[in-house]
């Protein structure tokens, strides 16, 4: 992913708990939730949090984005 190869998955690391309210989708919650955990450097939360992800699409975000060390 173009965010974690340029180091710039921190950049959403505030922003990311403010859209929570704002989502009533489950799965768009669960990949909020694994996406704010993996800002914070907690890749095994973000794990917990994907299996809860129903859509292929947004759990395959989640993965991929594990799958490149940080930098």
């Amino acid at each position: 992913m173009i965010i974690k190869k340029n180091n710039k998955l921190n950049l959403l690391r505030d922003r990311l708990e403010i859209l929570l309210p704002q989502v009533s989708n489950r799965d768009l919650q669960a990949f909020l939730l694994s996406l704010s955990a993996l800002t914070k450097g907690n890749a095994k939360e973000a794990r917990l949090l994907a299996k809860n992800i129903n859509s292929e699409k947004l759990k395959g975000i989640i993965e991929s984005l594990m799958e490149y060390p940080a930098q």
